[in-house]
């Protein structure tokens, strides 16, 4: 199996849920994620429920008060609303990769990290890899 592109979670995953003013740093580890997967050749998009622009936002929000993290905006290739029910639809990320990758994704190329059901879930449902976090 080889990860091409992986659809990064945000609440919950990489920021604190219920962290309504940013008082929490990103998820410890993450620039080292990055790091890897810039080294693996593998690109890193969002797949939050939550409206892009808020996502963008409280990112850069919480990066910038976290600069020893390492972290920005421009290491994600995409960010993608995806807020379908019961599960997320994965299939829209995987049918814009070539424009992330450089051409068009296999679904078990695409590792979906994310905390929920609908994250894992949605990610079984189009045939993707997946990780849960706690």
């Amino acid at each position: 199996m080889v990860i091409r592109l992986v659809a990064l979670d945000i609440y919950g995953t990489v920021l604190a849920t219920d962290d309504h003013n940013s008082s929490f740093p990103p998820r410890r580890g993450l620039e080292c994620f990055f790091d890897v997967c810039d080294v693996r050749g593998i690109k890193v998009v969002t797949s939050s429920d939550c409206y892009t622009a808020n996502v963008m936002a409280e990112l850069a929000h919480c990066f910038g008060k976290y600069p020893d993290r390492r972290m920005s905006l421009q290491r994600f290739a995409g960010f993608f609303q995806l807020d379908e029910v019961p599960v997320k639809d994965f299939s829209r990320i995987i049918a814009k990769s070539q424009g992330i990758v450089g051409s068009l994704i296999l679904p078990s190329e695409l590792l979906v990290i994310g905390d929920s059901d609908k994250d894992i879930d949605g990610a079984l449902k189009h045939g993707c890899c997946s990780v849960r976090c706690p």
